[in-house]
């Protein structure tokens, strides 16, 4: 039996918010898959960013997708979560008491309201997602019948996020004291907060693909950089932090080796391919 192998996007495998990938690394992956490996791509970017961005090896990856909202392989959901529609507009209105640009996820697109043409361009060009422009963020409402929605949660809305010109984790934190006991907020690369549903993090959707894979902790390994991925690194026997992460992430992580610039995680996974 291989290993499953987890692994953050944004800080750990390349620049956030851009497409500036080694392609070395699709070979590698490939032949990790090939010789029995599971695949976990873990990040809060949407699902249509981060499949065009691993396209060479799509089909041999699993996606954790929105901090684990939503969970897909093959284009097949694994694990879907929506947030309660009352919550939703609270967090929203903070948000935008707080300022910057706002962001909403549904199953087909992440969704904005903004008109601030830098902004629009950083997401759709940078992240290159699939990007919908709404007229207001608080009418908005996911039709798609892929989603199974339950009372309270008929809005479908995996998650929103708040983008601030400044370091998140203080604002995060802001969030998480007035809605921490309702949904999990967190740091998602240097400048954004997220907001997802209480049970959605990388650390438990990565838990329930162990249990419906069969992968204990000892057969996982995983990377991450920042607040987002401690609770995927606690799940893993083998758990890296880059150089460059958050100060709270490396001391989760069981090794802290280079920097995301110098490729540290294609140097680690080149050590797990079988000799020859």
């Amino acid at each position: 039996m291989g290993k499953l192998i987890a692994m953050d996007l944004d800080g750990t495998l390349l620049p956030e918010g851009t497409f500036q990938i080694n392609p070395e690394y699709f070979e590698v992956l490939q032949k990790l898959h090939d010789e029995g490996n599971v695949i976990v791509a873990a990040s809060g970017r949407h699902y249509t960013s981060m499949r065009l961005l691993l396209k060479p090896v799509w089909k041999d990856v699993i996606f954790l997708c929105g901090n684990g909202s939503y969970v897909t392989c093959r284009g097949i959901p694994m694990d879907v979560k929506s947030l309660p529609d009352s919550l939703y507009m609270r967090v929203l209105t903070e948000m935008k008491k707080i300022g910057g640009f706002v962001c909403a996820d549904t199953p087909e697109a992440v969704c904005t309201d903004s008109d601030d043409e830098d902004f629009i361009r950083s997401m759709s060009g940078g992240y290159r997602m699939s990007l919908k422009k709404v007229k207001d963020l608080a009418g908005l409402c996911y039709q798609g019948e892929d989603l199974e929605k339950k009372p309270g949660h008929e809005r479908g809305i995996l998650k929103v996020a708040l983008h601030i010109e400044e370091d998140a984790a203080p604002i995060a934190e802001r969030i998480r004291s007035q809605y921490g006991q309702e949904a999990n907020i967190m740091t998602a690369g240097a400048k954004w907060v997220d907001c997802v549903p209480l049970g959605a993090d990388k650390g438990i959707a990565l838990s329930r693909i162990q249990g419906q894979l069969g992968f204990s902790p000892e057969d996982t390994i995983a990377f991450g950089d920042n607040g987002n991925d401690i609770g995927m690194l606690r799940l893993a026997a083998e758990s890296y932090c880059v150089a460059n992460g958050r100060e709270e992430t490396k001391k989760a992580a069981r090794h802290v080796i280079g920097e995301m610039k110098d490729d540290a995680v294609l140097g680690v996974l080149k050590t797990l391919l079988k000799k020859g």
